[in-house]
């Protein structure tokens, strides 16, 4: 999982383009489903996560 430390006092609203994929990947990865279906996750990812 991505390494969100420092944001982790901020609204995603807040979050850049990047961070918002970065915190819906890492919540999707939480939920431990059975099947997860990725449409291009490292789109518009920040490189510092």
């Amino acid at each position: 999982m991505g390494n969100l430390q420092q944001e982790k006092h901020q609204f995603s609203m807040y979050l850049s383009g990047g961070g918002k994929r970065k915190l819906c990947l890492d919540i999707t990865l939480i939920e431990n489903s059975q099947v997860l279906l990725l449409n291009e996750p490292t789109t518009n990812k920040h490189r510092r996560y």
